[in-house]
């Protein structure tokens, strides 16, 4: 298992615009914890993790701000809780499901998600997966931005608040 755990990364640029820049990354079916980070200013998302189909990955008590051309957090696979971080002002949204199979167990609970661009969260691609879970999260979009991608999704979604218009 990985663990990530209390690091500052800010200003992450490389050298060619066909590099990814991104913060913490566990690719491929790698685990682990990532945990109480400060990730600001990549060119490519904060954190990004792509689970896996039998061990699952926690993402949390993370600040991630300022990602210049991606999302806060990007979660690409299963089996990963993305719980009580902050995510802030990052220009490609905060936190985005970005899977090419519909994700299970997925668990997006207890963020707060502060003036991200585009989309608070975006959970459009899971596609009907009953076992994935949106609950609890504080979202203030950045002005123009949706709270939650899709609006009307197909599973259930709890207990959230938009700081913006009406609660979810």
């Amino acid at each position: 298992d990985a663990l990530v755990e209390d690091n500052v990364i800010d200003g992450v640029a490389p050298p060619t615009t066909t590099e990814a820049g991104w913060g913490i990354v566990l690719r491929r079916n790698s685990h682990g914890v990532i945990r109480g980070n400060h990730v600001a200013g990549t060119l490519g998302a904060g954190i990004a993790v792509q689970g896996g189909d039998t061990v699952g990955t926690v993402v949390e008590k993370n600040l991630v701000e300022a990602s210049r051309g991606a999302a806060g957090i990007v979660v690409a696979g299963s089996r990963v809780a993305v719980r009580n971080n902050i995510v802030a002002r990052n220009a490609g949204g905060g936190i985005i499901v970005d899977a090419t199979a519909p994700p299970r167990d997925v668990w997006n609970v207890h963020n707060t998600l502060i003036e991200n661009a585009v989309v608070g969260v975006d959970v459009g691609d899971w596609a009907g997966a009953a076992d994935n879970v949106l609950a609890y999260n504080a979202i203030l979009p950045a002005a123009g931005a949706t709270a939650v991608r899709p609006v009307s999704p197909d599973f259930q979604l709890t207990g959230g608040l938009n700081l913006n218009g009406s609660d979810f």
